[in-house]
């Protein structure tokens, strides 16, 4: 069972802030006046990976759209209660310092989840900078567009929309107005959503895990007002006469398969040269099916997604679940056991970050500073431990040239990274003479986030390739595959690239029909003959494939024997001619979860919402995390 020791539960957000992360509002000066943002003074500092040269400053920034305030106390609707509903009862006090407490820690579900980007999945700026930008590409399919996002995002408010007939199920649209109008839409997915998903499995309602569930394909059935939990024989009185609903024993809920609905997402590809729906669809996000292919869903090795992103205090730690309203539960509750913490921890230190400094702006006062600062340091602690690990392995050398081979091993339970196409990964590598002069550098960052490279990846045709009429080398729009790098401006970049039907780059979800390149690491045991199931084809398919990996490539993901080993071993040929030994080499694996060119590639920038997001970032630049490190002495 896997547990959060190594997590700094409950930290205090610290006076200090990264230059290049926090403090945006105190150190721009914000202020709230009629809704508008007014931005006086202000600079960002440097970054501790500003080695690179810069493509340029930001352009000044000048406000940032006010959303209204979100409000909790919004009580009961249809078949969903709000999470302070839930609150009263799951939420640790100390008045009752044995339930729910963990080595003076508050380890209750609703103090767990408030923060995590679970909670704030509606409110998350770029998500909405993101949706509005695709409908202001292709305005008729917007409805398309807003229903097929909010599914996921706004899941209450959609799922009531159909309950009441506002929306009809197979052909209606829930709309983004609609949504901002409910605080159920606006508090994202919440306690009631979760915890009355069906198992499915009978009659119309297809089970989890399988194609009918995905992209969002849940069912909760509004009259059954059944509260799914992972302990039998639970006891009912209490929720069923505080909020009315009725716990039930659902194992499903411990299962990776109660994830997938949502984080196995296809979208539908729209023909960049003719802007109507082709018929097909694009595999967005397959965590799911990246995890059925690896050794983490079989035999004594299997983990299901809530080990890792849900853990245990610890093995043996027990509880009640429950106060009675603030005060001690009754002495016949049990304690349960294993109690899977809600951190929901996954790989967005950025977004957690925007919304720690702008909590306000994106009317979240119900949260806190110290609440989010709590969660960006869990998460960065998940990330750093649970991830890769890097070695550098035997180094040779022939005459002045030393090869130094990079091993990346990927310790999740799918692609590294997995999730949304804007994230990456990347390899910087430094070495030093004895003088602790650079010899070779590969992979360093600006202080705004940025590769050397963005600057030719972020060139208006490669942003923009169906308004770019001239012809134009795509291949120059991202980087190739790197196997061996015998020179500083080559970088081994791990990411997907989105290509449309003529084969172009494209940064538009909806015009996507294939990736042009994804070389993310699989997991270990990846097949590439697996078989998804139910029509899905083989791994390597097209679904979860990998692309743009040249075949003689023998160190990405070999097999060990039969399967993938969750590898790869990029070779760096640095020239030390001219330079004296002994040489120190620092190899570093870093990630970041919005890259350059999806910010520079959005339309609609007259809409607020969109340039609203566009000047977070320019104030809070995406800070690079390490995921691993490694170095060596070279006599």
């Amino acid at each position: 069972m896997e547990t959060f020791k190594s997590y700094p539960l409950g930290v205090a957000m610290s006076s200090k802030t990264n230059p290049t992360t926090g403090g945006a509002a105190r150190r721009f000066g914000v202020f709230l006046l009629g809704g508008l943002v007014l931005l006086l003074t202000g600079c960002l500092g440097d970054s501790s990976d500003s080695t690179a040269p810069g493509n340029g400053d930001p352009p000044p920034v000048t406000g940032l759209f006010q959303e209204t305030p979100f409000s909790p106390t919004w009580g009961h609707l249809g078949a969903f209660a709000g999470a302070l509903e839930c609150a009263a009862c799951h939420k640790a006090t100390p008045n009752v310092p044995d339930v729910m407490w963990y080595e003076g820690k508050d380890v209750s579900p609703f103090t767990d989840w408030r923060h995590t980007m679970m909670a704030n999945a509606f409110a998350d700026p770029y998500f909405q900078a993101k949706m509005l930008s695709e409908t202001d590409v292709l305005p008729h399919l917007a409805g398309v567009i807003e229903d097929k996002c909010l599914t996921c995002h706004a899941p209450m408010g959609r799922t009531h929309a159909i309950h009441t007939g506002a929306i009809d199920e197979t052909g209606g649209l829930y709309r983004f107005e609609t949504a901002l109008e409910g605080m159920h839409a606006r508090e994202g997915v919440s306690c009631t959503l979760c915890h009355q998903i069906q198992p499915g499995g009978t009659g119309n309602i297809p089970a989890l895990g399988t194609g009918g569930s995905f992209t969002g394909g849940f069912r909760i059935e509004p009259g059954l007002r059944a509260i799914y939990g992972p302990y039998d024989d639970p006891r009912g009185n209490a929720m069923q006469m505080n909020v009315n609903y009725d716990p039930t024993y659902g194992p499903h809920m411990g299962t990776s398969a109660h994830c997938a609905t949502c984080h196995t997402l296809f979208t539908p590809v729209v023909s960049v040269n003719d802007r109507e729906l082709t018929g097909d669809e694009f595999p967005e996000q397959t965590a799911y099916l990246e995890w059925q292919n690896s050794v983490f869903s079989r035999g004594d090795t299997t983990r299901q997604c809530q080990d890792c992103h849900m853990p245990v205090p610890s093995d043996e730690y027990r509880t009640k679940i429950a106060t009675l309203n603030g005060s001690a539960p009754p002495g016949g509750w049990p304690e349960r056991g294993p109690f899977n913490y809600h951190a929901m921890v996954g790989g967005n230190t950025y977004l957690l970050t925007l919304f720690r400094e702008f909590r306000e702006v994106l009317g979240l006062l119900d949260t806190t500073e110290a609440g989010f600062q709590n969660k960006i340091d869990e998460t960065r602690a998940f990330l750093e431990s649970r991830a890769a690990d890097l070695e550098i392995a035997a180094v040779t050398q022939a005459d002045s040239v030393l090869e130094i081979p990079v091993r990346i091993t990927n310790k999740a339970g799918h692609k590294l990274p997995t999730g949304f196409p804007s994230r990456r990964m990347w390899l910087h590598l430094r070495v030093l003479d004895a003088a602790e002069q650079a010899v070779f550098e590969s992979g360093a960052v600006d202080a705004y986030g940025r590769l050397a490279v963005d600057a030719a990846h972020t060139h208006p045709a490669c942003l923009s390739r169906h308004e770019w009429t001239d012809p134009f080398d795509i291949s120059t729009c991202y980087e190739p595959h790197r196997d061996v790098i015998d020179d500083p401006t080559q970088v081994a970049i791990y990411e997907s690239v989105m290509g449309d039907v003529n084969g172009d780059i494209t940064y538009v979800l909806l015009f996507a029909d294939h990736y042009l390149k994804d070389n993310r690491i699989p997991p270990r045991g990846y097949e590439r003959g697996f078989d998804l199931g139910e029509g899905l084809g083989v791994a390597d398919g097209g679904i979860t494939g990998i692309f743009g990996v040249p075949e003689n490539d023998a160190d990405f993901s070999p097999d060990f024997p039969s399967q993938g080993s969750g590898q790869d071993v990029v070779r760096y040929r640095v020239d030390t001619a001219g330079r004296t030994g002994p040489f120190h080499v620092e190899a570093r694996l870093m990630f970041q979860s919005v890259r350059p060119s999806f910010v520079a590639s959005l339309h609609g920038t007259d809409n607020p919402r969109v340039d609203r997001f566009q000047k977070m970032y320019e104030m809070v630049p995406p800070a690079s995390v390490v995921l691993a490190e490694a170095e060596v002495e070279i006599p």
